[in-house]
């Protein structure tokens, strides 16, 4: 990600993902909209294809009220890597996930996250690299609450950052190890 405080500013918060209700998207917007009515200056990147008409005419809707984000359409392959190299944070509020390749894009690009703890995210996401909300408690505030504490100690999301792409390097080499454990069994 790039310097969160750059230009006496938060940062840039970021959403990948397909944009819909279920993958979070009016989370994502209401962090948006209670950093800019507590005046703290910030820069949001939304980033998918909508669901459907109906959820692109409603988000495009608030979209036109916030001035702090742009959304950018679809992101593949070399644009995903970009995207990540343009956010400080990525907000992953979906309702529905079992493992995200999202949220392992983002800690190996040194991306902090903040996510709901559904499925396999609460051992992914540790404290160390972002911060996991319970499903039942209000994402929003907890979410703001975190990126005040970033914006108060640069310091600290630096550490989240490089821990955020060590845990994804530790999470890939275990893996690694275990297929490579389950090859060689059914292999001989």
């Amino acid at each position: 990600g790039a310097t969160f405080l750059s230009h006496n500013a938060m940062g840039t918060i970021g959403f990948l993902g397909t944009i819909s209700a279920e993958k979070g998207v009016y989370d994502f917007l209401g962090v948006a909209e209670k950093l800019e009515a507590m005046s703290i200056p910030f820069q949001a990147i939304l980033a998918g294809p909508f669901q459907d008409l109906e959820t692109e005419r409603k988000v495009l809707e608030r979209l036109a009220r916030l001035r702090s984000i742009e959304y950018v359409g679809p992101k593949y392959g070399q644009g995903k890597v970009a995207f990540f190299r343009e956010i400080d944070v990525l907000l992953f509020p979906s309702k529905n996930e079992a493992e995200p390749v999202t949220v392992h894009e983002a800690m190996m690009n040194g991306v902090p996250v903040i996510a709901y703890g559904r499925g396999a995210i609460g051992e992914i996401v540790i404290p160390a690299c972002g911060l996991v909300i319970c499903p039942t408690k209000d994402f929003v505030n907890q979410a703001v609450a975190q990126l005040k504490i970033w914006r108060e100690f640069p310091q600290s999301l630096e550490e989240a950052s490089n821990a955020a792409r060590e845990r994804f390097l530790t999470i890939y080499t275990e893996n690694k190890k275990r297929w490579d454990e389950v090859c060689t069994e059914l292999c001989s």
